[in-house]
């Protein structure tokens, strides 16, 4: 997690005096449940102890002034813009203007962001950055607004302003992440509750392929058309709704059977992976996640073949529970559940000769369980 007196340090560098109030929002890794969200189903990530974090402080003009650290880019406008600029701060501008609709006061900005997670890697740097910016500005403007509405501004920004139409899971495991625990979503009702995750039984190793991917620009809003053709095509309103019995006597295109056939799959292999958390059964949830990455490679085609040859060397290991895709797909990264001290290991057997094989700068990160995400107002 980035120093809030570091985060203070650079905003001043950046822009010549004090911020009002920093954010922070946290990353996440969902253990399971790929593609589920906008799909009405179940989810089960935990936010972890990585993120964005968010200096600001208002302005006495309508300007817009931000600071990527990340990037080394600054962004500078005479006004908050009503459409897309093509660059890092659209979320920035969406998650503003959905917060003015809210009632925040309007004002003009000027904005630090820094981070300490990778961007692009399928831990969702996009909903961490919202999280943190949201929650600063309603400290520096004195707004309240409880988390839920918060995480659903931040998902609004991001389907309507960016374009990626993502579901839920990313804000709210932002937003509600609980340490040592993992976080149940439904995503019709909202409903949510922590689970807790056994400790001392296992730990979460992230590996980064190195293959980076622009969500927006690739075929994962093709996979929520796909999905909501399938449901169409079943006679429901959401996958939610369907059952294998169902889909077994439709009869309807391979393509979208395949489709709605992991949906149905991973909605009940997420309701085993709880289950099997609560007994203290990590072998099995390990099982569970190793086939979501089946199911995500054959039936929903998410993956490529580095991700596949992370999963596989991993999977050989004694001491893995279990490894799959996390984020969209398309690239990024691996989850991998293991036994605790074999991060060596790991990156040894798995991580160098993946590299070599690849030609691909790989990294290896460890991630506990974290709280969500926070807001300081500077005094």
């Amino acid at each position: 997690m980035i120093a809030l007196d570091q985060l203070r340090q650079r905003f001043d560098q950046a822009m010549s005096g004090r911020p009002e109030a920093l954010g922070w929002g946290p990353g996440r890794v969902n253990l399971i449940g790929g593609h589920v969200d906008y799909n009405q189903g179940l989810v089960l990530p935990i936010a972890i102890d990585k993120g964005i974090a968010t200096a600001l402080r208002r302005r006495n003009d309508k300007a817009f002034n931000v600071f990527s650290v990340d990037l080394d880019q600054r962004v500078e406008l005479a006004a908050l813009p009503t459409q897309r600029i093509g660059s890092f701060a659209d979320y920035l501008i969406g998650v503003l203007h959905e917060l003015h609709a809210l009632g925040l006061p309007q004002s003009g900005w000027d904005v630090l962001t820094w981070g300490d997670m990778p961007v692009g890697g399928g831990l969702s740097s996009s909903a961490a950055l919202e999280l943190s910016v949201a929650m600063a500005a309603c400290a520096a403007s004195g707004f309240e607004v409880d988390r839920k509405q918060l995480a659903l501004a931040c998902q609004r920004a991001e389907n309507g302003f960016v374009g990626m139409h993502c579901g839920i899971l990313d804000q709210f495991a932002s937003a509600f992440g609980l340490a040592d625990h993992a976080l149940l979503i439904d995503c019709r009702s909202l409903e949510h509750r922590n689970v807790a995750l056994p400790q001392d039984a296992f730990e979460v190793a992230v590996i980064d392929s190195g293959v980076s991917r622009k969500l927006a620009d690739s075929r994962f809003n093709q996979r929520r058309r796909e999905c909501e053709q399938a449901a169409r095509a079943l006679g429901v309103d959401s996958l939610r709704d369907a059952s294998l019995q169902m889909l077994q006597n439709a009869g309807i295109e391979p393509l979208l059977e395949r489709r709605a056939r992991h949906i149905i799959c991973e909605i009940e292999r997420v309701r085993l992976a709880v289950r099997a958390l609560e007994h203290g059964d990590v072998t099995h949830c390990g099982e569970l996640i190793s086939a979501s990455h089946s199911s995500l490679r054959d039936d929903y085609q998410v993956s490529m073949e580095q991700l596949d040859a992370l999963c596989q060397l991993a999977d050989g290991l004694s001491g893995v529970f279990g490894s799959r895709l996390v984020g969209g797909g398309f690239g990024g990264c691996t989850i991998h559940l293991t036994q605790r001290g074999i991060f060596d290991t790991l990156r040894q057997r798995v991580v160098e000769p993946y590299s070599r094989r690849f030609d691909l700068k790989a990294r290896l990160m460890q991630f506990t369980a974290a709280n969500g995400a926070f807001s300081e107002h500077c005094f």
